[in-house]
């Protein structure tokens, strides 16, 4: 287990993500997929800012 999400996670879940965690949470999953950040979900679904 790596840890990190993937493009393949965040869109097969997004709905749940949408619905459990906001639109916030979402484009912040959306962003570190796109610009291809190593993150874990906690990391996206606690951050404030995409700023770190």
């Amino acid at each position: 287990m790596q840890g990190v999400i993937t493009s393949r996670e965040v869109v097969r879940h997004l709905p749940l993500i949408w619905r459990e965690f906001g639109t916030r949470c979402v484009v912040r999953c959306l962003a570190a997929v796109i610009l291809r950040q190593r993150t874990t979900f906690l990391d996206c679904a606690t951050r404030r800012s995409m700023q770190q």
